[in-house]
């Protein structure tokens, strides 16, 4: 049976955006599972000591949490991305096996923003939003359904909008959303200058 997992950024000793979390679980339990119960990630999290800075709380579930670990947050090192294309991936669920999302990788610094389609999804870590020198846009499709991005959506920072591969040149920003990166902290490149098509 498939694991799943749930990326939580807990921030000076507080846990980020738990029921975005909660209800992203809740709803691949029940969807992958048949479960018909709910889970509040902050009954089963118990901060043991306190944890200043930046650490991410990685809960590996499927019908039940089997584990949970805390560890200092590490902001991957990204300079490039790279277009690939990949009409067969999904990754609807937040699997624990990333195969699908990391096999396009082949150099370090660079990651991969995949087109699915014709249209621009993710990177292989991340959701993106894209600037058009007034808006702030994610695609209307993404891989997966990010709770910083959900949480985005929601407080009209981003909005949602189908983004053609061809339609990257209309765009100046490109901004890597995830849990741990969002438009408090954000990881931006250069669409010109950073994206390779």
């Amino acid at each position: 049976m498939c694991l799943l997992i749930e990326s939580i950024r807990l921030k000076n000793n507080k846990l980020i955006n738990i029921p975005l979390h909660n209800e992203r679980m809740d709803r691949s339990r029940r969807e992958l599972f048949g479960c018909d119960d709910t889970i509040n990630l902050l009954d089963i999290i118990h901060l043991e000591k306190e944890y200043q800075g930046l650490h991410k709380v990685r809960v590996t579930y499927d019908k039940i949490i089997h584990k949970i670990e805390i560890d200092p947050y590490q902001r991957r090192k990204v300079i490039k991305l790279k277009i690939v294309t990949d009409n067969n991936i999904d990754y609807t669920y937040k699997y624990a096996d990333k195969t699908m999302l990391t096999k396009h990788l082949t150099e370090e610094g660079y990651d991969v923003l995949i087109s699915k389609n014709g249209k621009i999804t993710d990177t292989s870590f991340s959701n993106v939003a894209l600037f058009d020198g007034k808006f702030w846009y994610t695609p209307a499709h993404p891989l997966l359904k990010g709770t910083m991005r959900s949480f985005l959506i929601n407080n009209g920072k981003i909005i949602e909008n189908v983004i053609l591969t061809t339609d990257l040149k209309k765009f100046s920003k490109i901004r890597l959303i995830n849990a741990f990166n969002g438009f408090e902290e954000p990881f931006e490149l250069d669409v010109e200058a950073d994206i390779e098509l």
